[in-house]
């Protein structure tokens, strides 16, 4: 194993002091809970509440952001760790190329485009340190008992969506517009529920699979009839959302659930248990009417999204290639991309309306093939790897854990990987999960309360430099009253 994972898994290698958490850090702590209230209503404000100021509430969790990071470096407890500092570096230079590219473009308007495409890239990500550093164990599960609740309004909700036609209320765009809304098959919607688009509970449901398992695997996390309610409610909106994204997620959760049985075999009893129990209760939901509606269209568009991406070979090619494109499309463009992109941002859909005054994907639709578009090859890559080695990171401390009987990172670990590695960060809801996901994953672990911060780091610095230079002064010393000696020996 490279050294550097083998330092990462050593825990004694980076072991410092703890410190008392100050007083800030429970501010730090609601602040992080306003984040994730305003991930789930943000949406709800834009399309049903406050609609002429959608485009401004886009950026809503943009200042909550920027105040936890001051709170945390107010309060003296920012974590000193290689992956921040190498977040923070990145941003600044990803910063200064993309100020560069829109300098040389002589365009006002690129200028917000790169603030924009730098925002989307890095405002976010030191949070999740700070979430590791700030949220405990028992924080990460209050808070999945809050999101085992809202999965059950969210799924009628998205019912009542499914139901009701394009042109109705409850299916607006972000604009207000009626009509706003993805369309699946059969004539039907693809609900969104609370969120702007279906990527939101594409990113969500997966989250509450997270919690379902560990409810399952460990029986004092959450109440009996919570579990139920909440597996229940997944089982309905797996098929009415019309997402395979959503269905391959979970999916994706269940398998490394799996690896974790296999790890921890004592907990496969109880999971064949509560298996019967929902997959029972599922089969009953779905004999519903709605059901029935949402498991015949869910299947058509299935089908036909399959044979269109597939080429007509059947579903494994059509996955496969669903799949793969996330990692293959961008190779395909290589040779056409300048070296230094086409600019930071400029494939976002609010880079695109700043610049065309229109909406879509401008530089392709994955997150692979925006982010080498933008920023050239070199830095793309270089982003992109990033993003990969921090996916690795934690899979590798949850997989410690999960050698110890704690399966609770490990599954945190499969669903955010996913967005850290193909997340589409240009979309604010999924921007807004992955680092709140790959935030509690870290929690779950706790190993970023190991670190000291990095104010304390510095302090720490300056101290063993001014004693350095004492020392090194006192040594100079030394000579010259040797000298001074053995000049009185020789007089007398």
């Amino acid at each position: 194993m490279p050294q550097l994972f083998r330092n990462i898994l050593d825990r004694r290698s980076y072991a410092r002091p703890l410190r008392i958490a100050p007083p800030s850090v429970m501010q730090v702590r609601m602040l992080i809970w306003l984040y994730f209230w305003l991930i789930i209503f943000e949406g709800a404000l834009r399309k049903w509440v406050f609609p002429s100021l959608s485009d401004p509430l886009l950026l809503i969790r943009d200042p909550v952001v920027l105040l936890i990071y001051f709170q945390a470096i107010r309060g003296n407890f920012f974590p000193n760790h290689w992956l921040v500092r190498a977040t923070l570096v990145l941003g600044v230079f990803t910063f200064f190329w993309g100020s560069m590219h829109a300098y040389a473009g002589g365009s006002k308007v690129m200028v917000l485009v790169t603030l924009y495409g730098v925002r989307t890239y890095f405002l976010h990500l030191p949070l999740i340190f700070i979430m590791g550093k700030v949220f405990t164990r028992q924080d990460v599960i209050k808070l999945g008992k809050w999101c085992l609740l809202l999965s059950i309004p969210m799924a009628l909700l998205m019912a009542a969506q499914y139901k009701v036609d394009l042109g109705h209320w409850l299916n607006r765009g972000t604009q207000g517009e009626e009509g706003g809304q993805l369309m699946a098959a059969m004539g039907k919607v693809r609900p969104p529920g609370t969120f702007s688009f279906i990527t939101g509970p594409a990113t969500f449901y997966p989250l509450i699979v997270v919690y379902l398992v560990y409810g399952i695997m460990d029986p004092k996390a959450y109440p009996k009839w919570l579990l139920l309610a909440a597996a229940g409610a997944t089982a309905l909106a797996l098929p009415i959302s019309g997402s395979r994204t959503l269905v391959l997620s979970c999916a994706l959760v269940l398998f490394f659930a799996l690896i974790a049985l296999i790890r921890i075999p004592r907990l496969i009893p109880r999971f064949l248990l509560w298996g019967a129990v929902i997959g029972a209760a599922g089969i009953a939901l779905l004999a519903l009417p709605v059901g029935r509606q949402a498991v015949e269209s869910f299947t058509t568009r299935w089908d036909e999204a399959i044979d269109f991406e597939g080429e007509g070979k059947g579903a494994g090619a059509g996955i496969s290639t669903r799949v793969g494109g996330n990692f293959t499309e961008v190779f395909y463009y290589l040779d056409t991309i300048p070296i230094e992109g086409y600019g930071i941002g400029a494939g976002t859909n609010v880079g695109v309306k700043l610049m065309t005054g229109g909406v879509g994907f401008l530089l392709g639709e994955g997150e692979w093939t925006r982010n080498v578009m933008e920023a050239g090859p070199i830095l793309g890559f270089a982003y992109i790897g990033f993003r990969i080695l921090f996916a690795v990171f934690l899979a590798l401390l949850a997989w410690r854990k999960i050698g110890v009987g704690d399966p609770f990172g490990w599954l945190f670990m499969s669903c955010a990987a996913i967005s850290l590695i193909i997340g589409q960060t240009a979309q604010p809801t999924t921007l807004g999960f992955m680092a709140l996901i790959s935030g509690l994953s870290l929690s779950a672990v706790g190993v970023m309360q190991e670190f000291v911060p990095m104010n304390e780091n510095r302090r720490m610095w300056l101290e063993q430099r001014a004693q350095r230079a004492a020392e090194k002064a006192k040594q100079a010393r030394k000579p010259a009253a040797g000298t001074e000696g053995q000049q009185e020996a020789d007089i007398g």
